[in-house]
């Protein structure tokens, strides 16, 4: 018990984004490969182009070592060097195929039979991927600095103003404020709290 304790006091408190907003959380052990889709679906467009550009050019560098390793599986290459089995790779992956380059043995037809079942599963991902990011529907509010507590309707209130960022108009719209504070219980260990608005308004009501 004691070795699990101090494993968690060593334990270095992580970042995690929600949207704009940043939370730092304890003990959360997230690997790579933990929930990807997520992870694509919420980083920067930058970041998103350059992975998928560093996995295309990784691809085609896998492929066009596996074509060198044949003997002259690629018809007018071996004269070109490592290089031409590079960019054969890049139009095979991207199924261009110019028809200077070609498979002429069946160690290099094997080769680019995996090659184009890899870029069309690969096209078909970055599609799927792009088309959802592209879809996410994405409210933008702008949120005051302060909140200000005063009376309102004869009651003490917490008020707290946003207003539409978008060049539209809002309908039916609700809101739900959550309240996230730090409680201890009675095994010692803290934890979050959270109390929906509701509470919320009962307790000032109660404290007025």
């Amino acid at each position: 018990m004691a070795k699990l304790r101090r494993k968690r006091s060593e334990e270095k408190p992580q970042l995690i984004r929600f949207g704009n907003r940043e939370i730092e959380t304890l003990g959360w052990s997230e690997g790579f490969w933990g929930d990807l889709y997520h992870r694509s679906m919420t980083v920067y467009w930058p970041v998103f182009f350059g992975s998928a550009a560093a996995i295309f050019v990784a691809l085609n560098a896998v492929f066009g070592f596996l074509y060198s390793l044949g003997h002259e599986p690629i018809a007018n290459a071996a004269e070109n060097g490592a290089l031409a089995y590079f960019y054969f790779s890049i139009e095979t992956l991207a199924t261009v195929g110019y028809g200077d380059m070609h498979p002429q043995t069946n160690y290099g037809h094997l080769i680019a039979t995996v090659e184009i079942f890899t870029g069309m599963s690969f096209l078909a991902v970055m599609t799927g991927l792009i088309f959802a990011r592209f879809s996410r529907p994405r409210a933008r509010f702008v949120f005051a600095n302060t909140a200000v507590i005063t009376r309102h309707e004869g009651q003490q209130a917490l008020m707290i103003r946003t207003a539409n960022a978008r060049h539209d108009t809002i309908s039916r719209a609700s809101a739900r404020l959550w309240l996230i504070r730090a409680e201890r219980t009675k095994k010692a260990s803290s934890c979050a709290a959270f109390t929906s608005s509701s509470s919320i308004a009962a307790s000032i009501r109660c404290s007025s």
